[in-house]
């Protein structure tokens, strides 16, 4: 048996040895023959994607590759390269940053496909070495269009890749001596200020194009800075932060407006300096209200408050502790606190009073203006002003949407919207939208609303994406009109 069993064994490793040596001969020939190809394994080092601060560089790495063709994507585009070894093998692998999101690379005998799709679309050029295919992008750069939309109008729309991430950025430059550019209040339900998409305020009014306008609250939709309208103060700044300002002949400028809104009473000769204009009332504060703030002031009676209407012809009519209706066309002087010892002393009901609201220096005038801040760019210069201007972390540091309006001369404006809190773009911080306002060319700038607000309507259509998935109300839009339209 065990002579049996010897034979067998013998004669079984005589056969596999036969087998494994036609085997041989038989791969040999197909790889002689081109019809077996090399499986390259998985882990094989094919390509780097390298993304730093400068730029990303892929590189390809083959036996002399040369390129053969180039195919567009609709979200990338393949290179076909053919290469001296043969091979075959297939791989696809996801890149965490940078503005390429996936690479895929498939080899068949000599002929190579690179696709690379994009997070968002830049251009690039290959070069090719004995040894690798390589592709560099360069951060800051990426794809701008410009589309004449009227005469001396332009818009612009640039995809770019940072450090940080991708970004979309629009760009509106106008020059007022063939536009127009005026504030617009959304329209309320007839009680006060109101809030509308951007897109609704600018269709209402027939605007070849709109953006966001000043920060706002969004519980009773007053606007929050200075706000005037054909020369009318519509609500006063908080803390001196920035304003752009329009004049009569059209020049428009960039500075910080200090309120002057006073009332007299004539018979006393005694003046009282009001704090703001239809802002909240504060203790130990006087605040002049208007029609634009409501039918009433909307303040909590109390007997450490005082409040006086007044009749558009400077006539008292009444007094109150409190929410007390606001006359048509008239005025509510209301203190608080401290502030109510000398209203209550010299102001009476039948007295005549003469109401003071007008703006410091430069502003005397001025015929619109839309309060924002903080100053992004001041005569040419990277300047952020937000702890000037008392601004919290979140919009002084965070990354955001952004919406900035800026000149390049005293007639020539450009409205610049950023998105951000979305995939395909993140956003920009202050000193990041200032340094883009200041390449463009921009020689005054601040920054306005932001966030959720910022939005971008041009022809009727939403031009860029609104982080809330929508348009979100807001208390005034700028309007950019064609002269003679």
């Amino acid at each position: 048996m065990s002579r049996l069993f010897a034979t067998g064994v013998v004669g079984r490793a005589s056969a596999w040895y036969m087998s494994h040596v036609r085997l041989r001969f038989l791969l040999t020939f197909m790889l002689m023959a081109g019809l077996l190809l090399p499986v390259l394994p998985a882990e094989a080092v094919t390509y780097t994607v390298h993304s730093d601060r400068e730029g990303t560089t892929f590189r390809y790495f083959a036996r002399n590759p040369r390129l053969t063709g180039k195919v567009g994507l609709a979200d990338g585009v393949r290179y076909d390269v053919l290469v001296d070894q043969a091979a075959r093998y297939a791989l696809k692998r996801v890149i965490p940053r940078g503005p390429v999101r996936e690479v895929v690379i498939a080899q068949r005998g000599k002929k190579v496909s690179v696709t690379l799709r994009w997070r968002f679309s830049v251009a690039a050029h290959p070069r090719f070495t004995r040894g690798r295919m390589e592709l560099y992008w360069p951060h800051e750069l990426g794809r701008t269009t410009t589309n004449r939309l009227a005469d001396g109008v332009t818009l612009s729309r640039t995809h770019r890749f940072t450090s940080a991430g991708p970004q979309v950025i629009h760009v509106l430059r106008a020059s007022l001596e063939k536009a127009s550019l005026i504030p617009k209040l959304a329209v309320g339900d007839g009680d006060g200020f109101g809030l509308e998409p951007v897109g609704s305020i600018a269709r209402r009014s027939k605007a070849l194009a709109a953006i966001n306008g000043s920060f706002f609250s969004p519980k009773g939709g007053e606007p929050i800075g200075l706000l005037v309208l054909d020369g009318q103060i519509i609500s006063s700044s908080y803390f001196n932060r920035s304003v752009f300002g329009i004049r009569h002949d059209g020049t428009c400028f960039i500075d910080n407006a200090k309120l002057l809104a006073a009332v007299r009473m004539g018979r006393e000769d005694k003046v009282f300096i009001a704090n703001g204009v239809n802002q909240h009332a504060a203790r130990d504060k006087i605040v002049l209200y208007t029609h634009h703030f409501g039918q009433r002031t909307r303040t909590v009676a109390d007997p450490s408050r005082r409040e006086f209407a007044i009749a558009e012809d400077g006539t008292v009519l009444a007094a109150a502790t409190g929410n007390m209706e606001i006359p048509e066309r008239g005025y509510v002087l209301s203190g608080q606190g401290q502030a109510i010892w000398n209203l209550k002393k010299y102001i009476r009901v039948g007295d005549r009073a003469e109401v003071y609201t007008e703006l410091n220096g430069l502003w005397r005038g001025v015929k619109y203006a839309v309060g924002g801040g903080p100053t992004l760019v001041a005569r040419g210069n990277v300047n952020v002003t937000a702890k000037q201007e008392r601004f919290g972390p979140q919009i002084a540091s965070g990354r955001a949407p952004r919406t900035a309006i800026g000149y390049l001369g005293a007639k020539e404006v450009v409205l610049v919207t950023v998105d951000g809190r979305h995939q395909q773009s993140v956003g920009m911080t202050l000193h990041e939208l200032a340094r883009y306002m200041k390449g463009i060319g921009v020689m005054d700038a601040i920054n306005l609303d932001g966030g959720g607000s910022t939005t971008l309507v041009v022809g009727g259509r939403t031009m860029n994406r609104p982080s809330g998935g929508y348009e979100r109300p807001v208390n005034n839009a700028l309007l950019l009109n064609v002269k003679g339209r």
